[in-house]
């Protein structure tokens, strides 16, 4: 078993795990999605901006049978909600749920059931 040790100073906002990659996704306050290997004691793999002046992320889940990355995302209001999705490295993006009015307390992707 691999003990991993992650020292950010920031507040992170969303976790996900994809466990055949062995990669931990993690979403931070400063609007990044950084993928750290789980499976070596190397540096982050893999970081992107989504862009905290527009939107916040608030979780996070991966479909691991698509290889794809789910964001629940808030704008910058904090009214109103959506979810988008992604490679696993950050490229193409877009909104598959949009207008959701109410803030979900937990989201998680479904590989089989869609």
């Amino acid at each position: 078993m691999t003990c991993v040790t992650i020292s950010i100073a920031l507040l992170s906002t969303g976790l996900a795990v994809h466990a055949r990659q062995g990669s931990l996704f993690m979403a931070d306050d400063e609007g990044y999605v950084y993928e750290l290997s789980l499976k070596s004691k190397s540096d982050v793999r893999n970081r992107w901006h989504v862009g905290k002046e527009i939107v916040h992320v608030v979780g996070l889940s991966v479909d691991w049978l698509f290889d794809r990355l789910y964001l629940l995302i808030e704008d910058a209001e904090g009214t109103s909600w959506q979810i988008s999705r992604c490679k696993l490295d950050g490229r193409e993006s877009t909104y598959v749920v949009t207008d959701i009015a109410q803030k979900p307390s937990h989201f998680e992707v479904d590989p089989f059931n869609g």
